[in-house]
């Protein structure tokens, strides 16, 4: 199932200078908000689409399906095995962490029934797969990231364990040599006022198109799917079965950068 592929993403062009403030961005801040936006979206993006692959081939899901597919993602990054695909994997779990920090100073109630992880459980579950893939290479970033000894411990087992089982459930569905596969289809809705730099974040990096061959190139889709981007009115990204349509909406991406910004912020009252 999980076949190695060269994942390799392109510079993330922002057209658009990024301010905090009045104040420009330095460079490196820049670059490191490109990186940030980028991890982000593509995790995203794969979380979706294990949406769509346990919809689409009927998988069986014994506990909850928002920490599978989040585990799908992981996964399907760490087994890229590229400096950039573990890089965006650093950054969605700084990302969590970044989530929860902010909620926390804006006096956002934990929301214990939802169907989601906490944030931090879901910051600490990338983590610990990053370890359990390679823990020489993820040792620092997990050292960095604070995950207790007690969790390091049982890492590697549980990479291992949820890599075999959806191994197994999409073995069936792998795309067999010369075999004629439906597509992944991309569509980029225009921008409402004043999100029209999200848009081109999003069409510009090629993040959809790289995603789209490497889908295409593994599984057999029994239909058409569409990876679509779109102003929602709210930050948002998710699977929809009776289109088969992931939507990633523009707030989302506008969210991710003011999640950025706001550690910017924290860091400098230090």
């Amino acid at each position: 199932m999980f076949k190695k592929a060269f994942f390799i993403i392109l510079a993330l062009l922002m057209s658009a200078q990024i301010t905090q403030g009045q104040t420009k961005l330095s460079k490196g801040d820049q670059t490191n908000l490109t990186k940030f936006i980028a991890g982000n979206i593509t995790w995203t993006l794969f979380h979706e689409l294990g949406h769509g692959l346990v919809s689409l081939y009927d998988i069986p899901i014994l506990a909850k399906e928002e920490d599978a597919v989040d585990n799908f993602a992981t996964i399907s990054l760490l087994l890229q095995e590229t400096e950039q695909a573990d890089r965006f994997l650093e950054e969605t779990a700084y990302g969590w962490f970044l989530m929860a920090e902010h909620g926390a100073v804006k006096g956002i109630e934990l929301n214990f029934s939802d169907d989601h992880s906490l944030d931090e459980q879901r910051a600490f579950q990338t983590i610990c797969f990053m370890y359990g893939a390679d823990p020489k290479k993820f040792e620092r970033f997990v050292e960095l990231m604070g995950l207790p000894e007690e969790r390091i411990e049982n890492c590697e087992r549980d990479f291992s364990a949820a890599m075999l089982s959806w191994d197994k459930v999409l073995k069936p569905q792998l795309l067999k040599n010369n075999e004629v596969n439906n597509q992944l289809l991309i569509q980029y809705q225009k921008a409402k006022k004043g999100q029209e730099k999200y848009k081109n974040i999003v069409q510009k990096s090629k993040l959809f198109e790289i995603i789209k061959a490497d889908i295409e190139q593994k599984y057999k889709l029994p239909v058409d799917v569409m990876i679509e981007a779109m102003s929602c009115g709210e930050p948002n990204a998710f699977w929809d079965p009776n289109t088969n349509k992931v939507t990633l909406c523009y707030e989302l991406v506008a969210e991710f950068e003011k999640l950025f910004l706001f550690d910017l912020t924290q860091a400098a009252k230090q």
